[in-house]
């Protein structure tokens, strides 16, 4: 165990052990002995040797004592897949009569997607006490987070046959089971009034959709625009969709580590003028960390916000202390966290990539950094720019090819043009808020229309170049 970065192996084991766990689903009773045991002999270890005198402690064998520790995390996953009920969610079936056509309430949990043909979205149906996956067969833009859908619905059970067996596992552990269909004219919408939520987050996300769509008349921008502030993707139409995962920049669409070093920066800045005192250091970093939690806390604390976000609290609370923060250390503790309180963020696509990526940045990135020295300030723009893309494909490659089947040719140009318009393309989203109704307001809609316009333009050029994409399945 490493003495720099004593969470790293500790993480490592903790993920073997939700791996093991997931595929052998061992007994509880046999687990809950194992953890208890393994436990009570790391803690009994641990005692005897802070209480042990120096020259017995250069005695001991260190490495025994550190075997107990990874065993006793890798014990702990499978105990925690276990109380989290991981092999009766992707076993369950579905409680509703399969094929029939049904009059219901259901209350809309969240809208997944819309475009032209179609609206889906996850509900929660009061009749059978049972989440479902809706597909209204129209893009109906009346129905929001909340509201109560009264009507005739066709619902089948999700597929569990090998080609679609991924994808009734990813919804099965949403607590989703089934699929209903919902043809227009079958339905009413009771909207939602509660007007002692009107400072909920749910309430703040609408209105940032609705000042959005305000001021940008474009639905194909405003769809890129939202997603790309707030992670969420249900208004992005299909063919944008397509051009981002093709250009191998899909992961501006999903609110990432990336988009929270753009928040941090522009803090960083904003916060010089506060000066360098210790009580100006202790303000500044305080800031940061209540405004990088509040916009996780925006985005529904996905777990790739979640890493970034606890990342960034370790790199200012070692500001603060005046002790040096290692990022390997810093990525275990916050991987570590966030599937030690919700063990299913492990099986999540997005906690995969985020870790496998910025894993491969802090690695390797220094490595390949060392391999050209830059000699201005724009080579060492580019070369950091290619440098940190190139590590992060690398990183992510093998999930890629296993979750897409795909290969974007040209992400390295993709990266090198899309990353500096997205951030600029979130500032001035931020300077738009800031000077709204004021002699800059002109101004900051500009920057922001002609920003998320080109980022758009970038992406479906390069989409459209021979062999943009490589098919491996």
């Amino acid at each position: 165990m490493s003495r720099k970065d004593p969470l790293l192996n500790v993480s490592l084991c903790y993920f073997a052990g939700m791996l093991t766990g997931s595929a052998i689903n061992p007994a509880f009773n046999l687990i809950v002995v194992a953890c208890s045991t393994s436990a009570i002999a790391c803690a009994a270890m641990g005692w005897i040797y802070s209480k042990s005198p120096v020259e017995i402690k250069n005695r001991m064998n260190e490495r025994l004592f550190h075997s107990t520790i990874l065993l006793s995390f890798f014990l702990l996953a499978q105990l925690n897949l276990s109380l989290c009920g991981y092999h009766y969610k992707i076993t369950k079936i579905t409680s509703f009569p399969s094929g029939k056509m049904k009059y219901t309430k259901m209350i809309i949990e969240d809208v997944i997607k819309r475009d032209s043909n179609k609206t889906i979205a996850n509900a929660f149906n009061i009749d059978y006490q049972e989440r479902i996956r809706l597909n209204f067969k129209n893009n109906n833009l009346e129905i929001e987070q909340g509201d109560t859908i009264l009507g005739t619905v066709y619902i089948y059970p999700v597929l569990k046959n090998t080609e679609a067996k991924g994808f009734a596992k990813y919804l099965a552990l949403d607590d989703i089971y089934s699929i209903g269909h919902i043809y227009p004219k079958t339905y009413r919408v009771a909207k939602e009034i509660n007007c002692s939520n009107i400072f909920s987050i749910r309430e703040v996300k609408k209105a940032y959709k609705n000042f959005i769509n305000s001021i940008v008349k474009d639905k194909k921008r405003v769809g890129v625009i939202i997603a790309l502030t707030t992670g969420y993707k249900g208004e992005i139409e299909s063919d944008v969709v397509r051009s981002f995962s093709a250009s191998g920049t899909m992961h501006l669409m999903a609110v990432s580590g990336l988009h929270v070093g753009f928040i941090h920066t522009i803090l960083t800045w904003i916060f010089i003028i506060l000066g360098r005192k210790r009580m100006a250091l202790l303000l500044k970093s305080s800031l940061i960390i209540s405004i990088i939690w509040t916009y996780a806390v925006f985005t529904d604390l996905q777990p790739s916000i979640l890493r970034a976000s606890i990342m960034v609290s370790c790199l200012e609370i070692s500001k603060i202390t005046s002790r040096v923060n290692h990022s390997l250390n810093s990525l275990a503790f916050a991987s570590l966290m966030i599937c030690i309180i919700d063990p299913l963020a492990f099986f999540s696509v997005g906690f995969r990539l985020s870790f496998a990526a910025t894993l491969s940045i802090i690695i390797f990135q220094p490595i390949i950094y060392k391999l050209f020295i830059p000699k201005n300030i724009a080579e060492k723009y580019v070369w950091s720019s290619l440098s940190l893309s190139l590590c992060c494909q690398l990183g992510t490659l093998p999930l890629t090819l296993y979750y897409f089947g795909s290969f974007p040719t040209y992400f390295l140009l993709a990266n090198l043009i899309t990353i500096p318009l997205s951030a600029l393309t979130i500032v001035s989203v931020l300077a738009t808020i800031l000077f709204q109704n004021t002699f800059m307001s002109g101004i900051t809609v500009y920057a922001l229309e002609f920003f998320s316009t080109g980022l758009v333009w970038v992406v479906n050029t390069i989409e459209s170049l021979p062999y943009s994409t490589l098919n491996i399945k």
